[in-house]
């Protein structure tokens, strides 16, 4: 019989909390925190499905994996620390009305065998905090004549701990942030590749960036501490964002211009390193110290802009006659969107089709009762937004155990005051339009809009009264 000291057991293999998170990675760390802060009392649990807290960060394992963002602003506003049942694959979810209730179904690993256990958890709230992409696969394209290559294809998402790279010819596919990320640890150190061949279909916007700080933000963290070096890259990032949208012809030369300037004239060639988007309209790829730069000007690794026709038994062939040799192919082709974790979610036993559902402040869904949802910025460091999210979700609980609401739930207006509905992710990267008729919506006015800016969220969540007239209460 499943227990624990935070939960009833109520009868066999059936616990019973206040709350449960589904997600430790961190999001589901944030909600947890601020639940722990807000509300002392609470009775939580989060169930992960993996061995180890991390999400993303504990499943990635390829060289030279890093974060994009700063550490001053992809670290949590407080300093984190067991509420947590490893090993816990949530199958479904189902409101029930009448109980005012979260039932959840898991598998539940025992011990180090493949052995499980279904275990019931009820709850009278809900936070997913599940990511947005699929953990068991990445997205790989179908390629022409894969079965011909004789050596490994891998994607980044399962990396081989054996893999022997060391004096091989490598082909990266991709010219994300993944194939940013590797490229230049392919090539360093006693087991560098001999070369490594980026293969992209198109550029993308890429930057150095200092892995240390400048003087005024150095400045900012010896006179005034960590708070004052946050906001520092808070207010940085957000001024980037919102000059890329004002001027994005300028901002486009000074990328383009910034590369050329890093990898010299010999090595730029404008079709390689010219997007087809403006900035900002997908993510911009950091380069720490100019790493990626550095290893192109090198000769360590080159760029290819071109389309691929087929795999051959020793490396790509392409649209423009170039045959790549290769003794690895890489695939950093992106990831597979997959909200929810893939659990399947009904009210009252019926399905909750979620791309007709539009978002609420960022965190809730419309007539989903006591759901809150781990959501980041599509233009800043994901946990910013957690961060304020998950705060205002905990005050909300707050608010109910005070006033003794037994649920709330955002509330649509009615017919006759319908609202546009546009997508919630506004970017143009492959992942979200392959995945854009499966994500929940947003609309074009508050509170139903997702401004994707810090201060205006800040303000809203954390300064204006959570009560409003959209979110219902029900005793």
């Amino acid at each position: 019989m499943a227990t624990d000291t935070n939960g009833a057991t109520t009868g066999k293999n059936v616990v019973e909390y206040d709350v449960l998170i589904v997600g430790g990675g961190f999001s589901g760390v944030s909600a947890a925190y601020h639940l722990q802060s807000t509300c002392p009392g609470i009775k939580f649990r989060i169930l992960e499905s993996r061995k180890n807290m991390g999400g993303t960060w504990d499943l990635f394992d390829y060289p030279g994996l890093r974060s994009d963002s700063d550490m001053y602003t992809f670290g949590f506003s407080f300093r984190p620390w067991g509420h947590v049942q490893f090993q816990c694959q949530v199958q479904n979810a189902d409101w029930d009305s009448q109980q005012g209730n979260w039932t959840l179904t898991t598998l539940q690993k025992q011990n180090n065998d493949d052995s499980t256990t279904t275990v019931t958890y009820r709850a009278r709230y809900l936070f997913s905090c599940t990511g947005y992409y699929d953990y068991e696969e990445g997205h790989t394209p179908e390629f022409p004549n894969r079965d011909a290559f004789q050596g490994p294809i891998i994607h980044p998402q399962h990396w081989p701990k054996d893999l022997d790279y060391k004096d091989k010819k490598i082909v990266v596919i991709g010219s994300g942030a993944t194939a940013v990320t590797l490229i230049p640890s392919l090539t360093e150190g006693a087991n560098a590749a001999s070369h490594v061949t980026m293969l992209q279909r198109s550029p993308t916007y890429m930057a150095n960036r200092p892995s240390r700080m400048t003087i005024v933000p150095r400045s900012l963290l010896y006179w005034f501490g960590q708070d004052a070096a946050r906001w520092f890259y808070i207010l940085l990032g957000m001024f980037m964002y919102y000059i890329c949208q004002a001027f994005p012809r300028a901002l486009s030369e000074f990328f383009i211009d910034g590369v050329e300037h890093q990898i010299g004239s010999d090595k730029f060639k404008e079709d390689d390193w010219t997007p087809r988007y403006k900035p900002w309209d997908q993510r911009l790829c950091a380069c720490p110290d100019g790493d990626f730069f550095k290893t192109i000007k090198s000769g360590k690794a080159s760029v290819v802009t071109d389309h691929i026709v087929e795999f051959t038994e020793k490396g790509v062939q392409t649209e423009k006659n170039n045959v790549l040799p290769a003794d690895i192919i890489i695939t950093a082709t992106g990831l597979q969107i997959r909200f929810f974790g893939g659990i399947k979610i009904t009210l009252d036993q019926m399905p909750l089709d979620m791309p007709s559902r539009f978002i609420y402040k960022g965190f809730m869904m419309n007539e989903v009762p006591n759901f809150f949802v781990a959501g980041g910025y599509n233009n800043a460091s994901w946990t910013l937004k957690i961060d304020l999210t998950m705060k205002a979700a905990s005050d909300l609980i707050k608010i109910m155990e005070t006033k003794l609401y037994r649920y709330c739930q955002p509330e649509l207006p009615k017919p006759g005051n319908e609202m546009e509905a546009v997508p919630s992710i506004d970017l143009t990267s492959g992942y979200i339009q392959r995945s854009k008729n499966l994500i929940p919506r947003q609309s074009t006015l508050y509170p139903w809009r997702l401004y994707q800016n810090y201060l205006y969220d800040r303000y809203s969540l954390q300064f204006k009264s959570l009560e409003d007239d959209t979110l219902k209460f029900y005793k």
